[in-house]
């Protein structure tokens, strides 16, 4: 099937939130909100119009720029109402979108179409599992692999989750059944690195009965194959009363982040919970509660709800933001934000930073991303009546201090719905984040998008002419009896004049310490110690580029020194540094701490008085290992397969 599509260039984002960037007006409601990133860089919107009882799908395609390209959006299903509890759609990497819902006509159950940029159809209508009817209530997640496909899922209520990959031409694999119990809760999906993906699910015993019951929360791993390897148990709790939310999220390092909104019940009730998983679907995250870790203490004078999340880009901790309220009237609100370790650790405390004191506003729909220099961007709506709503924005640095606010000046955000904001932003790209949004403007009901970038700035991103380097790498270096940094990176323009090199304790701390016309700069720092930030700037005659990044696009490297008097790497016959299977065992001496850095000096274990460490649940790579004993250190590199 082909649907053609008019294309438009009439918009792109604005530097003024009193107009904010129009994507469509043809229609009188956009509700279920979803927005998906190509590789590209643009942005596939789905929306369903709900009045009159039209719940298919519907998309735009919208590029980084804020152009929509298609006048109207391409429509997938057919008149009438699907009654979909479960729309979901992704972005695939031939930049393309596939939306998964169920639907009633043409026969119970979920179905999924593929559309490209074009708004052509590529495939679809696809049946993407066979159900009892009443499919019309299951829940539908999709999520795209690396080479144009998708695994999607959908809950069926008699036979368990059904789990399947769809090729980038349509082709599917088979249909994998993940057993959940009496009953198949709410399930999401992250893509694995392996082409495989994890599930996400709650189960529940559901002949307790609906208001209390048995719970648990689980991740299954399936690998590229369609085999399910790995089935491990992220939170366990019995008798629950009410229900609970569920989302999850990647780390950037493989790996996933899992909490839940406890919203009901007798005990540790209104609260939210937080669990680590790695790519292997093996809980990373040790708590003494069986949720998971509380970012609030439980107090019953307080509710914690509405949680949203997104991952620091350089360290993999979640930082969560919720909302906090009176228990009594829960019209007294706030909003905090948490730092959360992968091993569990409240980083700037229990209860995290205030970012939005308490008023009589009420407060919901957040949306929260990490930009490279891990300076954080939170929106919420925010409003005192019912359809006053405004969308405002909050910038802090890493450790959630606040840089700058701003107004989307919207005019009916409503806190309270979880339709008027996009569901799938939690990301910086191409130096913005991008959210997509339902108001009314002059009596017309638009769905309309707004960019902002780390600084707080609206409007067109001005790219720097003078590209910044890439590649950008840092280790210690050892000459003699002197020691220091040696930072390497990729020039990428050809015109650079020079490269000035910074360095400082914190990312926003940075100072010029040097400059070189050569892609390799050594800082001697004999008799220093410790973690040091260095970021690398290009200079061409239109001026300084944006800071040069790593592999993995961050903005800046760390580089851990370690003195030189006292250390040995294996220089002593009777002590030995090695591994064995998923254990590092030093033999030969009584190790007084043992630490562990990856390549960039980030410290990600950490032992206090035992020789053995274990490394089951790091990503694979390159390390380097100190051992602190007798007033030594013994220093290693080893390969972490």
């Amino acid at each position: 099937m082909i649907v053609c599509i008019a294309f438009a260039a009439n918009a792109q984002w604005v530097d003024d939130p009193a107009t904010n960037t129009l994507i469509n007006s043809s229609h009188n409601e956009y509700n279920e909100l979803y927005q998906s990133r190509c590789p590209n860089g643009d942005f596939f919107v789905q929306f369903c119009n709900m009045n009159g009882g039209d719940w298919n799908p519907k998309l735009m395609y919208v590029t980084k720029d804020g152009v929509p390209m298609w006048d109207e959006p391409v429509f997938m299903g057919q008149s009438g109402s699907t009654m979909s509890t479960g729309v979901s759609m992704a972005a695939t990497t031939d930049c393309c979108a596939v939306s998964h819902f169920a639907r009633e006509e043409g026969g119970y159950g979920p179905y999924a179409y593929k559309v490209n940029a074009q708004g052509e159809i590529v495939w679809g209508p696809i049946k993407t599992a066979d159900i009892a009817e009443g499919a019309y209530q299951c829940r539908t997640e999709v999520v795209a692999d690396e080479n144009g496909g998708v695994w999607v899922s959908t809950t069926d209520f008699e036979q368990g989750i059904h789990v399947r990959h769809i090729s980038a031409d349509g082709t599917m694999g088979d249909d994998i059944r993940i057993p959940v119990g009496d009953l198949g809760g709410v399930q999401k999906m992250l893509a694995a690195d392996d082409g495989g993906v994890l599930v996400a699910y709650q189960s529940y015993d559901a002949s307790q009965g609906w208001t209390a019951y048995d719970e648990t929360i689980k991740v299954t791993k399936i690998d590229a194959s369609g085999n399910i390897v790995n089935t491990q148990t992220m939170m366990n709790t019995t008798t629950i009363q009410g229900w609970k939310f569920m989302n999850i999220i990647p780390d950037g390092m493989g790996g996933g982040w899992c909490w839940i909104e406890h919203c009901g019940g007798e005990v540790d009730a209104f609260n939210v919970y937080v669990m680590h998983f790695s790519a292997e679907g093996n809980c990373t995250t040790y708590a003494d509660h069986p949720l998971g870790v509380q970012v609030s203490p439980t107090d019953e004078l307080y509710y914690r709800l509405e949680a949203s999340g997104t991952y620091d880009v350089v360290t993999g901790d979640l930082i969560l933001a919720f909302r906090e309220t009176d228990a009594a009237y829960q019209i007294y609100n706030s909003v905090r934000i948490v730092r959360v370790s992968q091993s569990g650790e409240l980083l700037n405390g229990a209860g995290g930073t205030v970012i939005v004191p308490v008023s009589e506003t009420s407060i919901g729909q957040f949306s929260i991303a990490c930009a490279p220099d891990r300076s954080v961007t939170l929106l919420y709506c925010s409003a005192k009546d019912y359809n006053d709503g405004q969308i405002m924005a909050i910038g802090t640095d890493p450790a959630f201090s606040i840089l700058w606010e701003k107004d989307f000046n919207t005019n009916e955000c409503v806190p309270s719905s979880k339709e008027t904001t996009a569901y799938g932003s939690y990301e910086y790209a191409d130096g913005q984040f991008v959210i997509f949004f339902q108001d009314v403007r002059d009596g017309v009901n638009g769905l309309y998008g707004q960019n902002i970038q780390k600084d707080g700035t609206m409007g067109p991103v001005i790219e720097n002419p003078c590209n910044a380097p890439t590649d950008l790498y840092g280790e210690q270096y050892e000459d003699g009896e002197n020691y220091g940094a040696h930072i390497t990176w990729t020039a990428t323009t050809g015109n650079e004049l020079s490269f000035n090199i910074y360095r400082g304790e914190t990312p926003a701390e940075v100072e010029l310490i040097g400059e070189t016309t050569e892609t390799e700069y050594f800082d001697e720092l004999t008799g220093a110690e410790g973690g040091f930030i260095y970021a690398v700037r290009a200079v061409c005659e239109e001026g300084e580029s944006d800071p040069a990044t790593t592999p993995e696009g961050v903005e800046y490297v760390v580089v851990n020194i370690v003195d030189h008097t006292g250390i040995t790497e294996n220089c002593e016959d009777d002590i030995t540094i090695h591994q064995n299977g998923n254990d590092i065992i030093i033999n030969g001496i009584n190790a007084e701490s043992i630490e562990i850095y990856n390549i960039s000096g980030q410290l990600v274990r950490h032992a206090d008085a035992n020789n053995v460490i274990s490394t089951s649940d790091m990503n694979a790579g390159m390390y380097l290992i100190n051992v602190k004993a007798n007033d030594k250190i013994i220093s290693k590199k080893v390969v972490i397969n």
